[in-house]
């Protein structure tokens, strides 16, 4: 029981509101949105910055499961200690 409350409050702690993603989104990819034409702030420029966000997730998670079907995701030591590989 003990160690499922450190579990927990570890969890709790990496977790990232909606705003904290938001604001990260904007970071990473408002200047993008910007080039591309959209005026700051307005609802073209949010909706960019979600399908670029969304592109971005989605390629990243195309990258995991490919590393994981490889099998090179156990390579890395880290991965190795976490995982059962």
């Amino acid at each position: 029981m003990r160690y499922f409350l450190i579990l927990l409050v570890t969890l709790a702690g990496c977790a990232i509101s909606p705003e904290e993603r938001a604001a990260q989104a904007i970071a990473a990819y408002g200047a993008t949105c910007e080039e591309k034409g959209h005026a700051r702030d307005s609802d073209p420029w949010r909706r960019c910055i979600q399908t670029v966000q969304m592109a971005a997730d989605a390629w990243r998670q195309s990258q995991h499961e490919l590393a994981v079907a490889r099998g090179l995701y156990c390579l890395h030591p880290e991965n190795a200690r976490s995982h059962r590989c």
